[in-house]
């Protein structure tokens, strides 16, 4: 939570335009957090093959923590719901099962995991943009294989 505190002047810089990329090391843990914002973000290196970024997208946000774990945000012209039945299929087909799943005024959240273990997941929420038709903001919420969610 602390890093989070951290990053945030960090992120509103970045809204201003322009790209920029901040590592934070939690003193505690030794974690090293990295945050990226703004114009031209690539995508993180290590994203697991089941929660790739949707095609298309224009990336915001990245911020990613240990060898698995991470979030990113990004835009997309899409339907939400063909986004959710994207992702769900992409971790069906690695061996993740639906842990829940709904939709609460006009967002949409998939959660998915491997049974009883925290080794592999993701969540995905996506929501319409008002401002603009038919563009969709997805949060991208994900656990690569032996990146352990309880690890911070």
């Amino acid at each position: 939570m602390r890093n989070a505190i951290l990053l945030l002047p960090l992120l509103l810089a970045a809204a201003c335009g322009g790209g920029i990329e901040k590592q934070v090391r939690d003193p505690d843990t030794g974690e090293t957090t990295t945050v990226r914002a703004g114009s031209g973000i690539k995508a993180p290196d290590n994203l697991p093959a089941y929660a790739p970024i949707y095609r298309g997208a224009t990336i915001e946000t990245s911020v990613t923590s240990g060898p698995g774990k991470g979030l990113i945000s990004f835009s997309v012209t899409e339907d939400p719901q063909t986004i959710i039945d994207f992702y769900r299929k992409r971790g069906t087909d690695a061996g993740l099962t639906v842990v829940t799943e709904g939709a609460v005024s006009g967002a949409r959240m998939l959660a998915m995991g491997i049974d009883g273990t925290s080794d592999a997941a993701m969540q995905v929420t996506v929501t319409s943009d008002d401002t603009q038709a038919g563009l969709a903001r997805v949060s991208l919420v994900y656990v690569a294989p032996g990146g352990s969610a309880s690890g911070g």
